[in-house]
């Protein structure tokens, strides 16, 4: 299949729009397209025709729509239909608006900006989950790797999208089923040692693929492939050279036989329990490993345990503090009241003050309004109000800058610029993406236009003006390209 047969505005079984091509493989290629009964954007897999007549690569194809319809889980992407009896079998699945992992390693990689604890937790905790379901219903993935795993943003959240079970195993098919024997099938070196070497696999192999990745995603490097002089490469920031240590004999016995890679090793101020999880889903005998999905979580829980954040933290210290000082105060007040007799009162009629609870909340009251909090909890000073009382934002560089449509090549980026040196809001970071898509749209090559879009807007809603700036980069590039 190629762009004659498929481009933009043709219809797929009379049910589908193709709009602009997402991305694609030796198999299969992905456009983003419309139902038109129901409007709902989708991504569209489409088969080559080539492979129609190939047995093996139409169960793979049916094998994955069945599965996914099937399986039914937030960090799995859905599908929604697919036909295989047609001369351009498809499987249309949910349109996911976001990154690849591979895409947001290689742009953190290149910029140093490392995953903070709290994303690595929400990133691995979903996938740990997804996959979990999976390995319940009796399938093993057998291809994971970042660039089957979608982040879908969700204003400052990352939400896991496991995709491509394309080389899924049903672990309750008999040994000896067709679509695994003799066959070496995975992605090096994401795949497992058995399985590179083309033995029968279980959930212990999705466990060693999800072990690399977190390795990755600690450290922003390779886990097992190497530079020239056997330094750590970068994580899709460098290209992987075909030298010594890269070659697949080479690679393959690392991976099988040489000491585990520990992410203390690049980032030192990891915990040793980050290590052991790391090597033990990486251990090259599959029983060394944890057993499915389910048991890698709850070792990465007890490895990386959720933090409170500092305010919470502060927050709290400044209530036990607040409390023990009034029951000291309120302990004083009662001492002393039994001390003090009413004045002119005879003796036989000296009344001593009871310790009421309104005595005790009363001295904290006093505690709370005349003692100086020892900790400035306060995120940011007072905001300009109106007198309705709501805050109101005032107008940054960027709003001075009239929105058009097309902007001037050399205006966008000196607004571009202008913003990054101010500091500006994440909203004026997300009306520069936005401009910069409505200019990508001018672009005649789909994918790249595309791409354009996906990494200006996902990048600004992370607050990432370099990643912003890559998008504008691209968008000058094919224009120029374009021009000439």
């Amino acid at each position: 299949m190629d762009d004659v047969r498929t481009s933009p505005g043709m219809i797929i079984d009379g049910r589908y729009l193709l709009e602009s091509q997402l991305g694609g493989g030796a198999f299969a290629i992905v456009w983003r397209a419309r139902e038109l009964e129901t409007k709902r954007p989708v991504a569209l897999k489409l088969l080559h025709p080539r492979y129609r007549d190939e047995p093996y690569l139409m169960e793979r194809f049916l094998q994955e729509a069945a599965l996914l319809l099937a399986l039914s889980h937030p960090n799995i992407a859905r599908a929604y239909a697919f036909e295989i009896d047609r001369p351009e079998p498809y499987v249309a699945m949910e349109l996911i608006e976001g990154r690849t992992l591979d895409e947001e390693l290689g742009l953190r990689a290149e910029n140093d900006r490392s995953f903070t604890r709290e994303e690595t937790r929400s990133i691995f905790l979903q996938l740990f989950r997804g996959l979990e379901y999976a390995h319940e219903n009796n399938v093993v993935h057998r291809d994971l790797k970042p660039s089957n795993i979608m982040l879908e943003y969700q204003g400052a959240e990352f939400v896991v999208k496991i995709l491509d079970f394309g080389l899924a195993k049903l672990t309750n098919r008999p040994s000896g089923d067709a679509t695994t024997q003799g066959r070496v099938m995975g992605s090096f070196p994401y795949m497992a040692p058995e399985q590179a070497r083309g033995e029968s696999v279980d959930t212990r192999a999705d466990v060693f693929s999800a072990g690399v990745m977190l390795f990755e995603v600690l450290t922003l490097r390779r886990a097992f492939e190497r530079g020239d002089d056997g330094e750590w490469l970068r994580a899709y920031a460098e290209p992987v050279k075909m030298n010594k240590f890269n070659r697949a004999p080479e690679l393959l016995g690392r991976m099988a036989y040489s000491a585990r890679p520990k992410p203390s090793e690049v980032v030192p101020e990891l915990e040793r329990r980050v290590d052991e999880l790391v090597v033990r889903a990486l251990a090259p005998k599959a029983e060394a490993r944890f057993a499915d999905s389910k048991q890698m979580r709850e070792a990465f829980e007890r490895a990386m345990p959720a933090r409170p954040s500092p305010i919470r933290e502060a927050t709290a210290r400044m209530a036990a503090l607040i409390a023990g000082v009034a029951v000291i105060l309120g302990a004083a007040a009662l001492y002393s009241s039994r001390e003090e007799a009413l004045p002119e009162a005879p003796e036989s009629e000296l009344v001593v003050a009871p310790a009421t609870p309104v005595v005790v909340e009363k001295a904290a009251q006093r505690v709370v309004r005349e003692t100086p909090a020892p900790l400035e909890l306060e995120e940011e000073p007072a905001a300009p109000v109106v007198e309705t009382k709501r805050r109101v934002r005032q107008p940054s560089k960027v709003d001075e800058v009239a929105l058009v449509a097309p902007p001037k090549r050399s205006q966008l980026r000196a607004d571009l610029e202008r913003a990054a040196a101010a500091d500006s809001s994440a909203e004026d970071l997300e009306r520069l993406a936005e401009r910069i898509a409505k200019r990508a749209q001018s672009i005649d090559d789909p994918a790249v236009r595309a791409k354009i879009e996906r990494l200006a807007r996902s990048s600004a809603r992370l607050g990432d003006f370099k990643g912003v700036r890559s998008a504008l980069d691209e968008l000058e590039r094919a224009e120029k390209l374009g021009d000439e």
